[in-house]
């Protein structure tokens, strides 16, 4: 898979044609780190993809990471799991603020 095609089952996902699994792990994830869902799909829109999707051989898909601002404006990374045929998912949220500056107010 290259960038143009996983882009284009992003673009799905956008449109919501393809909506993708979360998986329990992930919803925690969400909690822990102070994210919702609604962040998830902010950045599926908005995020711009690090570099070329990457092949797992043990899940079968495709992992794409997109980088942006969640909507409280923190950086993050949210990983994808991208198949050509099947279900889409949710892999993992992260929180890039450098260490020193979380819980700062601004």
């Amino acid at each position: 898979m290259d960038r143009d095609e996983a882009e284009e089952i992003l673009e799905r996902i956008r449109r919501d044609e393809s909506p993708p699994w979360r998986s329990k792990h992930f919803l925690e994830q969400l909690e822990e780190r102070h994210y919702t869902i609604k962040d998830a799909y902010h950045l599926i829109k908005r995020g711009k993809m690090e570099a070329e999707p990457e092949k797992n051989e043990e899940h079968g898909n495709y992992v794409v990471r997109l980088r942006g601002k969640a909507l409280d404006g923190r950086p993050t990374r949210l990983a994808v799991g991208l198949r050509r045929v099947g279900p889409n998912n949710l892999i993992s949220i992260v929180d890039l603020t450098p260490p020193k500056k979380r819980g700062k107010k601004k």
